[in-house]
């Protein structure tokens, strides 16, 4: 993301925490309210993972998704699940996510 969007972007959430509105701020910045209201969740969902409320939230929502339909909500027991060789039967992981998921636990 270019310097100058981020800047803009946390303008606009510290606007809109000051109590402005989607709208307002759309007239001010020259987007939609959609645009306004989709960078909004983007920067709640980036200060979440920055606080470390879970350890998924470092994880795309599609890998986050497919390990807890699985019945998997810690670190260890996906990293047991991997060393069981089970992660290439889960359902919705592809190559991607596969790789995505064992970088997150090299970490």
């Amino acid at each position: 993301m270019p310097p100058n969007e981020r800047k803009r972007n946390t303008e606009i959430c510290r606007l809109f925490a000051d109590g402005a509105r989607k709208v307002d701020l759309a007239k001010q910045f020259g987007l939609s309210a959609a645009r306004v209201a989709q960078i909004l969740a983007v920067e709640e969902r980036r200060a979440k993972r920055s606080a470390g409320e879970h350890p998924f939230d470092a994880l795309s929502v599609r890998a986050a998704n497919c390990l807890r339909a699985k019945g998997l909500n810690t670190t260890d027991e996906v990293r047991a699940f991997v060393a069981a060789g089970a992660l290439p039967d889960l359902d919705g992981v592809g190559k991607l996510v596969e790789r995505e998921i064992i970088a997150w636990l090299a970490k």
